[in-house]
């Protein structure tokens, strides 16, 4: 059986840009180094080169260069360039419509789907596809450390049936969770990959939890100069400020009782010249604070125990889910640091900003991805249905935990193995609780009326039955519910 590769064209990883504006072929990219290291020796007969448009005068000046290249570099290698026609590159749907279709017309071939390049749309739609055809497609990626490591492979079927008595410990699908989520981050997505072909700056990320700031920094850091450096994250909240100082500055030797005798760099020196990001930097304190700032004034900072002062050229990208101009204003956060950090700032969308369209798409697609799980874990045949009372509470509720909470409620619906419908009863109790007593909700407007009519006429029901214009079995229906959840 012939032997394919199928890859999106790495639109930034493939190339390198310069501040003048033009491009050149990376010869350490992506598509380059799998072509050098891994396409001979591996056995493949042909790679598919997907790009999304002969409209975007980028992206068809970009294919022609790596074409140009590729056809002169590797002159026994198969290769064909294949128009998807994707309009919008952020979209999953659309991604992956044009992608499963293309890859059901390769019939009789062992298909192998490179998925470090493309969107997140995009690679998402792999993961998907590489699910629901586990025993014809195979997911790669490229190690690093390059040529004298083998490529990584996913099979599902393996996957799935060796982590089937824990189906909930799944790492790589909760890498594409984060995936996921800034997927339906669109204008976060191209705000970021806007920001990263700019120069070199700081960068804060603003947003509730569960809204994909992490993969929105490492799409600032792909798309940037510094691509080809080490990407890291340091979650502040995580540490204490001691140890928090220890991990961002390093220490000299033998500055504190316990420490390493040849002392440590840091990450900061770690990651000289590529990029950390500092998640949840709205709980740093102002030591902390006024040690960043000063990384960020002079790229400047001083180790732990240590009088020399180190340089650094590091980009900082900060995330927190908490409002940091309003802690400026009340003392807690440095207004200098606040700037400094603030130089391009990104919005991520909360769920409830995101209207019950996008709420219903990200519904579906952990319905069928976790659906696609249980299935190849051989735990279930049919996909769950919900019943339209559900969906209604679920599209009615707020969803405080963002896209990390749809998927966890999905997951939840799925533990109830010998159910294929969803009814209330399977809600859980804080969502049934908290929607029931919605101020919008039509029943809760009645029961409020009538509580206030109860009260005007003594409680007496008849009366409260005339003046409403209902029946008194109405009146008594209304208010029972309402007394059976404890409401007078």
């Amino acid at each position: 059986m012939e032997k394919v590769l199928v890859s999106w064209i790495a639109m930034e990883k493939d190339f390198i840009w310069h501040s003048n504006g033009n491009y050149q072929v990376n010869e350490n990219g992506l598509t380059i180094s799998f072509h050098r290291e891994y396409f001979k020796r591996n056995g493949f007969t042909k790679h598919y080169i997907l790009y999304s448009s002969n409209s975007d005068a980028d992206v068809k000046a970009k294919k022609e260069k790596l074409n140009d290249y590729l056809r002169l570099r590797f002159k026994d290698h198969s290769i064909e360039f294949v128009l998807m026609d994707v309009d919008e590159v952020y979209n999953f749907d659309k991604a992956y419509i044009k992608v499963e279709t293309f890859i059901n017309n390769l019939k009789d071939l062992e298909v192998n789907i490179l998925t470090s390049s493309g969107t997140t749309a995009m690679r998402s739609a792999w993961w998907i596809i590489g699910a629901k055809q586990p025993n014809l497609i195979t997911l790669l990626q490229i190690p690093s450390g390059g040529a004298n490591k083998e490529l990584i492979t996913y099979t599902f079927t393996d996957r799935w049936l060796e982590q089937s008595t824990n189906i909930a410990l799944r790492p790589e699908v909760d890498r594409q969770t984060q995936t996921i989520q800034s997927s339906f981050q669109q204008e976060a997505m191209k705000r970021a990959i806007e920001i990263g072909r700019s120069l070199a700056t700081s960068v804060l990320i603003q947003g509730g939890n569960g809204t994909g700031k992490e993969r929105i920094a490492e799409a600032v850091h792909e798309y940037s100069n510094r691509q080809q450096e080490k990407f890291a994250k340091v979650n502040a909240a995580a540490f204490s400020d001691e140890l928090l100082r220890s991990e961002l500055f390093g220490y000299a030797p033998g500055a504190f009782t316990g420490s390493d005798r040849k002392g440590s760099l840091g990450l900061l020196k770690k990651y000289d010249n590529g990029t950390l990001f500092l998640d949840e930097i709205g709980d740093i304190s102002p030591f902390i604070q006024s040690a960043l700032l000063r990384v960020l004034q002079s790229g400047e900072f001083y180790p732990v125990g240590s009088q020399k002062p180190e340089k650094v050229n590091v980009r900082i990208i900060a995330a927190t889910n908490k409002d940091l101009y309003k802690m400026c204003t009340e003392g807690f956060f440095r207004w200098d640091l606040y700037y400094r950090l603030s130089v391009a700032e990104i919005k991520t969308k909360t769920v409830a900003e995101m209207g019950i369209s996008l709420k219903k798409e990200i519904l579906k697609y952990f319905n069928d991805s976790e659906f696609m799980a249980y299935k190849e874990a051989g735990l279930r045949t049919n996909q769950i249905k919900i019943s339209q009372e559900v969906m209604d509470v679920i599209l009615a509720y707020s969803f405080p935990g963002n896209i990390r909470e749809i998927e966890n409620l999905i997951r939840h619906f799925y533990t109830y193995q010998s159910v294929d419908y969803i009814e209330m009863n399977h809600l859980p109790a804080r969502i049934r609780e908290i929607t029931a007593e919605h101020p919008d909700r039509l029943e809760t407007v009645k029961r409020k009326h009538l509580e206030l009519l109860m009260k005007r006429y003594g409680g007496n029901i008849s009366e409260v039955a005339r003046n409403a214009d209902i029946s008194i079995n109405t009146v008594k229906s209304i208010l029972g519910i309402a007394k059976k959840k404890g409401m007078a």
